[in-house]
């Protein structure tokens, strides 16, 4: 009697004998080796290869030794090699073809080289010789006047086509922000002076707004114009006064009447910054003779980029080589006639450009003019003067454009 264990073993041995399923791909038993009769040339035992061998070997003809299946089966692979050969050759043949005349086509040689009946409309290599044959004409009479005629000047073109290709100059934009400052009246109401000697603390101050950042553009004169009006001054007495622009060495005069009074200075710098944006502090004094009060009831102090009087002044200088077109506009307080100079009289290698002048009777009226563009090399300016001794000259929204060397 088999034991339950034992027939468990049993029908495990059994059915190791069982064929396994076709093109199977495992790879356990000795069954998954041989395979089974329905495997394909797609599997990997034994039966799938011999049928991949069988596959192989159907290709050689039936009988080697006979002629005739020889013969048959190099007719069909030479059938297949002949149409493919057939086939390549008629499109290489179909390239070698003339294109449609004057077609737009643009894919191969042929379509570049053209046609012999392409037209003056078409865009191939026989076209664009037809379009110079028909600009030609018959050149046997012609002259270089006449050949020009027909197909341009050429230096006139070449001139014309290096122009076009040149880049135009880009500009580095120097100018000036704020060239003219004015306080307005600094005073409010009336003042009388009582001091006797500098006093300690200003009677006024102010800060101007005068700004030039421009790299180039060098401020060489600052012109400070004191307008007062002095109501009353102490019998036999003068009135001084010091405007103190931030450390630099004060600005003094005296006044030896009442009445309105105009006090002008010229301040040669190699700095402005000195000047601009700096606070300023006005102080009054008299002397000690005479009696009675002195009384002042206006004071405004103006500040430019400019020059006060008739001596022709450099106010800006600027040194660059190359190319440079410069604006400005020039304009006066006062009512005299402005008169300015690129430079002749200051410095050499100018600027060849003309400046507007503002000489109507309305203070603070002027207008631009751009000069053209010139070469320059080295320092050039621009100097001014007017014709009133206590007008003040500035230039103001000067400008000058450079493209160095």
């Amino acid at each position: 009697k088999v034991k339950p264990a034992s027939a468990t073993a049993l029908a495990v041995i059994d059915a190791y004998h069982d064929v396994p399923t076709a093109d199977v791909a495992t790879n356990s038993q000795i069954r998954d080796v041989i395979g089974n009769k329905s495997d394909t040339v797609a599997g990997t035992s034994i039966v799938a290869i011999a049928k991949q061998i069988k596959a192989q070997t159907d290709l050689i003809p039936a009988d080697p030794a006979d002629q005739s299946d020889v013969e048959s089966a190099i007719s069909t692979s030479e059938g297949v090699v002949t149409g493919a050969i057939t086939t390549a050759h008629s499109t290489s043949d179909g390239l070698q073809a003339v294109p449609t005349a004057d077609a737009a086509t643009n894919a191969n040689a042929r379509d570049v080289i053209g046609n012999k009946d392409d037209t003056v409309a078409g865009t191939s290599i026989m076209a664009n010789a037809k379009k110079i044959d028909a600009n030609l004409g018959d050149p046997s009479g012609d002259t270089l006047v006449s050949i020009t005629a027909k197909l341009g000047d050429p230096a006139t073109d070449l001139a014309t086509q290096i122009a076009s290709l040149a880049p135009a100059p880009t500009f580095d934009a120097n100018t000036i922000a704020t060239a003219y400052d004015n306080s307005g009246d600094l005073e409010a109401a009336t003042k009388t002076v009582t001091a006797t000697s500098k006093p300690g603390v200003a009677d006024y101050t102010d800060t101007n707004v005068l700004a030039c950042t421009a790299p180039k553009i060098t401020v060489r004169n600052i012109a400070v114009r004191l307008s007062v009006t002095v109501d009353s001054l102490s019998t036999d007495a003068d009135l001084n006064y010091s405007i103190d622009i931030g450390s630099e060495t004060p600005l003094t005069g005296v006044i030896e009447s009442d009445g309105a009074h105009v006090l002008v200075h010229n301040v040669t710098v190699t700095d402005h910054t000195d000047y601009a944006g700096i606070l300023a502090s006005i102080f009054f004094w008299k002397t000690a003779e005479g009696t009675g009060d002195t009384v002042i009831s206006a004071v405004t102090l103006e500040l430019a980029f400019g020059v006060c009087g008739a001596t022709l002044t450099e106010v800006i200088r600027h040194a660059f080589n190359g190319i440079a077109r410069s604006a400005g506009t020039l304009k006066r307080i006062g009512s005299g006639t402005i008169d300015f100079s690129d430079g002749a009289d200051v410095v050499n290698n100018l600027v060849a450009q003309t400046y507007a002048a503002a000489n109507a009777t309305d203070t603070q009226i002027g207008a631009v003019a751009n000069g053209a563009i010139v070469a320059v090399s080295g320092e050039t300016c621009v100097a001014l003067s007017v014709s009133e001794a206590t007008d003040l000259a500035y230039i103001e929204n000067f400008g000058i454009f450079l493209k160095e060397n």
